[in-house]
């Protein structure tokens, strides 16, 4: 067993050729993430395998996809466990799928015909996680660059790369884990003999929304912050290990906080820059009240016994990262639950809607990312006011699994009633009643009361 190891550990570190792959090895990965928000959250959970076929295509598939419910207290990051987390939803990525690289990035990804638009851009999301550029194949151009070299495993540079968030300006900040952060950290590096006789790196990724070639309204939402997973860490400790960088960090990320940044990715890999291992990825992003969660972290290595079998007819090249098809998904609001359960004289008084005037050319925004079977109205009222009216859904959250609603102020002036007195008589300033929303508890309605104007 020890000899099986040994010769493993070699044939990493001495199989030529540059990036994190290896032929004739398998890749096994554990898939976790969540969407917080409002209260609640979504939980996902899933297995990835990796397949080397060469240096420019990795074969892959997803095994064991499923999410669930929870009330998101007990959610943590860096000890984040999801076994015992009741799951009882699943999702239909078990299908093989293409990866290809050139130079060690990847460029493009062909997923299985079968697949919807939502189910591409759930993959790319996740695929995104493996996207890491240590020669700085995609540079731009920048007199902050400290460009990686052989021999050293520290550098900041720019690059422009795309992930499921779009093709946008991104900046790696790379740098040798130090002891105190791999013992504080067990979970960064969870195959640590994978090491031979490299290091265990950290590379930083933060991206710059306001320089992109191309642009995912996916994820576009999200204002990163660059520090998120330092923020339990020691700051002297950290500050000493950057300071083997030819620039300090202050001076290297000098301009970036002001800007709008996608969520902040940590990628912890071992070897060199040159050839390694991805230990794990992690992303974080927060948008608004709604924080989200995704990581892969490696689970095994292990010689290929069955090596997946690949049609190429079933395959479609949907292009890089940010390229993947746009989702047209619209019909959250069937999945909420249904309003049956009303007195039929609440009933009657939604069905009694007046038809009052509505604003033109009014404001619209999109509500905040919700993880439990809210309404439409429901998530603009409580996202602003009564005075938002829902006019359609989307899917937000890493996944796809949170839903948000772009809500129109068509009511200005306007309030709602608590859910135990629907009838506007109590409002001497807004006496007229137009519609309202069922945001409340089974039995329970509440109104949308205007001004006089709108008899």
């Amino acid at each position: 067993m020890k000899w099986k190891l040994l010769m493993l550990l070699l044939s990493i570190e001495l199989v030529a050729g540059d990036g994190a792959w290896k032929e004739n090895l398998v890749y096994k990965y554990k898939i976790q993430s969540y969407t917080k928000a409002n209260g609640g959250a979504i939980v996902f959970q899933g297995d990835l395998s990796i397949y080397p076929q060469s240096d420019v295509l990795l074969i892959g598939k997803i095994n064991q996809a499923k999410y669930g419910i929870t009330d998101g207290q007990f959610l943590s990051q860096d000890d984040l466990d999801l076994s015992d987390v009741d799951m009882p939803n699943e999702l239909s990525l078990n299908k093989l799928f293409a990866i290809h690289l050139e130079n060690a990035v990847i460029r493009s990804i062909s997923v299985d015909r079968s697949m919807s638009k939502k189910e591409i851009k759930q993959l790319s999301a996740i695929i995104s996680q493996l996207q890491v550029d240590t020669n700085a194949q995609n540079l731009l151009q920048s007199k902050d660059n400290h460009l990686p070299v052989r021999g050293s495993n520290n550098a900041f540079y720019k690059t422009m790369e795309p992930d499921a968030t779009g093709n946008c300006e991104t900046h790696y900040d790379i740098s040798i884990l130090s002891d105190y952060l791999i013992d504080a950290h067990p979970k960064w590096i969870p195959l640590p003999k994978l090491k031979g006789q490299g290091d265990f790196i950290k590379i930083e990724k933060t991206r710059n929304f306001n320089n992109c070639k191309e642009r995912n309204d996916f994820l576009a939402a999200y204002k990163g912050r660059q520090n998120d997973f330092q923020s339990n860490s020691n700051s002297d400790e950290i500050n000493a290990q950057r300071n083997t960088h030819e620039r300090s960090a202050e001076q290297r990320t000098s301009g970036i906080n002001s800007r709008i940044l996608s969520p902040a990715t940590r990628v912890v890999i071992s070897g060199n820059l040159q050839s390694y291992v991805i230990q794990s990825s992690a992303t974080f992003g927060k948008n608004g009240d709604s924080d989200d969660y995704l990581e892969v972290t490696l689970e095994s290595v292990q010689e290929v016994q069955n090596r997946p079998i690949v049609s190429q007819e079933r395959l479609i090249n949907v292009g890089n990262l940010a390229k993947v098809f746009d989702v047209e998904y619209r019909d959250w609001d069937r999945l909420r639950p249904s309003n049956e359960t009303q007195s039929n004289g609440l009933q009657n008084l939604q069905g009694a809607e007046p038809r009052c005037p509505k604003a033109e050319n009014a404001e619209e925004r999109w509500s905040g990312c919700y993880t439990g079977f809210v309404s439409g109205e429901a998530r603009c009222r409580q996202s602003f006011s009564m005075e938002w009216e829902h006019i359609e859904g989307d899917m937000c959250g890493f996944l796809g699994l949170g839903v948000k609603s772009k809500c129109r102020r068509s009511f200005p002036g306007c309030i709602d009633t608590t859910c135990w007195t629907p009838s506007c008589s109590e409002y001497p300033n807004v006496p007229v009643r137009c519609g309202g929303s069922s945001d409340c508890s089974p039995g329970w309605y509440r109104s949308r009361c205007c001004p006089s104007s709108y008899q």
